[in-house]
């Protein structure tokens, strides 16, 4: 009998306070959008420094009569490097056959008797993609037998620290501060949504009610809203990232159980806070 007068309960408040729960809706529907869009925000960023680690590559260059057995003897050397983490090797023959494709021409009379020395690249480990990382394996690599030379690109290991510290900013101050700004918005609308005055609270309390009793419709209105306003959110920020496809091609990557989670903790928080709030009221 209880659970059916809740539900009436709950049903002729929504009713009279329709307008009070379209705010709940708006709000909660942007506070939703914003969760996984700062999630979204987050993979994309770990999506750009993966994409700039890999570029982050020391180029070792063979002398001219270096041999097979000399490639062998580098690689090892280069191996037993602590910063270096795999090599690979560009024969003569592939270095040539990408320069024809890259320019569209053929190389015979530009470049007789194919001039492309050896080539190894090394991928460093995760803690040497730095300026001072990269430098070290190059004088390293310098050292070494029938190396003629060896260097790397700064302007990606730069980036790379840009990013990083984009990155960082993002984490520990712009993102936090944009979900506490959502907290606090949810917090306010669900607050001055659920109108139960200490005297109504106080009189239900005298009739003999206790404070879940008094505490539960209000907090069925609220969680009804609020469901619809994470679903509405949910529906928006997949919009959202359709119409972003194009610009913003990694989004095809995100797992969809990322952005679900996100959509599912504001639910939970706002959820939390309705019954918070509520039963805070319900007190006499």
């Amino acid at each position: 009998m209880s659970v059916g007068y809740h539900l009436s309960q709950a049903w002729r408040m929504a009713r009279r306070r329709f307008t009070t729960g379209l705010w709940i809706i708006l709000v909660t529907a942007v506070a939703t959008i914003g969760v996984v869009l700062t999630v979204a925000g987050v993979y994309g960023k770990n999506i750009d420094l993966m994409s700039l680690s890999e570029q982050v590559v020391v180029t070792v260059f063979l002398e001219m009569d270096a041999d097979s057995l000399d490639v062998l003897y580098v690689r090892e050397q280069m191996h037993a490097m602590p910063e270096i983490a795999n090599v690979g090797v560009v024969y003569p023959e592939q270095a040539r056959a990408d320069f024809e494709r890259r320019y569209g021409t053929a190389t015979d009379r530009l470049l007789p008797g194919n001039p492309f020395p050896i080539t190894l690249t090394a991928e460093l480990q995760a803690e040497y993609r730095t300026s001072l990382g990269a430098r070290s394996a190059v004088n390293k690599c310098r050292k070494v037998a029938k190396v003629d030379d060896a260097n790397f690109r700064s302007s990606f290991v730069n980036a790379l620290q840009d990013r990083k510290r984009e990155g960082a900013t993002f984490l520990l101050v712009i993102g936090p501060v944009i979900l506490l700004a959502f907290l606090i918005l949810l917090v306010v609308t669900i607050r001055h949504s659920i109108e139960l005055s200490p005297e109504e609270a106080q009189i239900l309390t005298l009739s003999g009610a206790g404070r879940l009793f008094i505490a539960t419709p209000y907090i069925l209105f609220g969680m009804f809203f609020v469901a619809i306003g994470v679903a509405l959110g949910a529906g928006g920020a997949v919009g959202l990232f359709q119409a972003m496809l194009e610009a913003l091609p990694w989004i095809v990557g995100i797992q969809p159980e990322l952005l679900v989670a996100a959509a599912a903790l504001t639910l939970v928080v706002a959820s939390i806070l309705t019954l918070l709030i509520s039963w805070n009221k319900a007190k006499y």
